[in-house]
């Protein structure tokens, strides 16, 4: 399953504004009833910034992960076809067996039948 970019940032951003509220709510926790000016640029100085390296470290992880589940995937197709085609063949053989018992049961009764043609003489 592949992402787009703007995908990728929008949950980038995302992250960004959750920690954003966590980065409120602990600061107002610690007794701070207002937020200063100064505190808020450096919070949406700080918040874009952390937003592009979690997106570039997801990113490079998850074209990573993506790639190795290509070839995983890939490899599964792969013995997926070959067991099919194993068991095309392997279902012939079995057609081709039972074909070979029905003649031998064939053979086996004319030949059961000549021998009590050949007691009866």
């Amino acid at each position: 399953m592949k992402f787009s970019k703007s995908a990728k940032m929008a949950a980038a951003s995302i992250l960004a504004t959750a920690l954003l509220i966590v980065i409120i709510l602990s600061v107002r926790n610690k007794g701070f009833d207002s937020i200063e000016v100064i505190d808020l640029l450096q919070y949406f100085i700080f918040i874009p910034l952390l937003t592009f390296v979690f997106y570039y470290m997801f990113s490079k992880k998850f074209d990573e992960f993506n790639k190795r589940f290509e070839r995983i995937e890939k490899q599964f197709d792969r013995m997926t076809s070959k067991l099919e085609s194993e068991e095309r063949s392997l279902v012939g053989e079995e057609k081709t067996l039972r074909s070979e018992i029905s003649d031998l049961k064939t053979a086996i009764k004319s030949l059961d039948k000549s021998i009590i043609k050949m007691k009866a003489k």
